[in-house]
């Protein structure tokens, strides 16, 4: 069945179980058409033929992630522990708090006041910092970048999947 596709070059391959991948480079010229027979040996029968097997590796020109996704994931990661270790410092100030301030709190502890309002401020911005950085990170990761790289993300229910061509 015919399938229009833009002119430049094109890489077809095809997978089942069972069976050697298939693949497949070509470049198309404007108003060109190509058919493709694509068979899908058994693993034994290419091996058996000589032909070899696809290597596991990534493609050519990739690179892996970018510096700035491992940036952003860096700063997501460091967000992360920011917020931990502050949060922590909240609710050790709240666990004093809550001692001291039946049912009103003291003039004398006023100090122990701002600090655990300042490190639950600081908790939630550095929780913030984190999800915005990390999932600016992802969408970078997940982009079709200049790396030739495919990648796709799907939510269903039950769960989450990530899949494409690295």
């Amino acid at each position: 069945m015919p399938t229009p596709v833009d002119p430049g070059p094109h890489h077809v391959a095809a997978r089942a179980a069972g069976r050697a991948p298939y693949g497949y480079d070509m470049a198309l010229a404007e108003g060109a058409r190509q058919v493709v027979e694509i068979t899908l040996l058994p693993r034994e029968q290419q091996v058996a033929e000589g032909r070899s097997l696809p290597a596991s590796e990534p493609r050519a020109g990739y690179h892996g992630p970018s510096t700035l996704t491992v940036a952003l994931w860096t700063a997501g990661g460091l967000g992360v522990a920011a917020g931990a270790v502050t949060g922590i410092s909240a609710l050790n100030h709240k666990s004093h708090l809550d001692k001291a301030c039946s049912p009103g709190c003291p003039p004398s502890i006023s100090s122990e006041l701002d600090a655990f309002r300042m490190n639950r401020t600081l908790s939630y911005v550095s929780f913030g910092v984190a999800l915005a950085a990390a999932g600016a990170g992802t969408y970078f990761f997940l982009r079709n970048g200049s790396s030739g790289s495919q990648v796709g993300a799907m939510v269903v229910p039950g769960g989450a999947a990530v899949a494409g061509r690295f």
